[in-house]
C-alpha cells in the first residue's frame, strides 16, 4: 500500500480567468509566503514535484537541503488549444462535450483525463515500493489520485484547495484497474 501526501501548488495570478493547465503562470503571492504551508515534520526524504515552476519554486524553497525529483507524470493536464484562452471564450460545444464525458474527452491537441489518470497510476505503480511519497503538484493530478482510490466520475469533479495537504492510499493490486482497463 502506498501512502501519498500531496499538495496543490499555491494560487496563481489569473485575473483573465484563463485555462492554464500546463502553462506556467506566476504565483499570486511570492513563493516565500507559501512555504510554511508545505513544511512537514518530519520532513520527507524525497519530494516529487511537477516540472511546473509554480510547483518547483515552492519545493526548492521549502526543502532546500532535500532531494527534489521532477517527474513529468505528475504535471497538470495538457489542455491543448484551450491553454491561455479565457474559459468564457472556449467554444461552448467543446465545453459541453467535455462535461458529457469528463473522463474520455480530449481538448483539441491536448490530453484526456483518462490519460492523466494513466500516467499518475504509472507513477504510483513505480513508487509503491517506497511505502510513502510526498508530492507538490496540481489539481488534475489530485483528481486523478482521488479517481484511483474511488473510480467514479464524481472523483473527477472534486475541488482541491491551493497549498493544503491531501492524503491518498494507492493499492497497486486494485487502484484504478476497474475504472480504465
Amino acid at each position: 500500500m502506498l501512502r501519498i501526501r500531496a499538495y496543490r501548488h499555491p494560487e496563481v495570478r489569473n485575473p483573465k480567468r484563463l485555462c492554464y493547465g500546463r502553462s506556467d503562470m506566476s504565483l499570486l503571492e511570492p513563493a516565500e509566503s507559501s512555504v510554511g504551508f508545505y513544511l512537514e515534520q518530519p520532513p520527507p526524504r524525497t519530494i516529487y514535484c511537477s516540472p511546473s515552476l509554480r510547483c518547483f519554486s515552492v519545493a526548492k524553497l521549502a526543502y532546500p537541503e532535500h532531494m527534489i525529483v521532477v517527474d513529468e507524470r505528475i504535471q497538470e493536464m495538457n489542455f491543448g488549444t484551450w491553454e491561455q484562452v479565457r474559459w468564457s471564450e472556449i467554444p461552448k460545444a467543446e465545453i459541453d462535450s467535455w462535461t458529457e464525458d469528463i473522463i474520455n474527452f480530449t481538448p483539441p491537441k491536448g490530453e484526456s483525463f483518462a490519460q492523466v489518470i494513466t500516467r499518475v497510476r504509472d507513477f504510483c505503480l513505480e513508487k509503491h515500493h517506497e511505502q510513502s511519497v510526498f508530492l507538490i503538484t496540481h489539481s488534475g493530478v489530485l483528481k486523478a489520485l482521488r479517481f484511483l482510490e474511488n473510480p467514479v466520475v464524481a472523483s473527477a469533479l472534486v475541488n482541491f484547495d491551493f497549498a493544503r495537504p491531501v492524503d491518498f492510499l494507492f493499492d497497486p493490486k486494485t487502484n484504478g484497474l476497474n475504472g480504465l482497463d
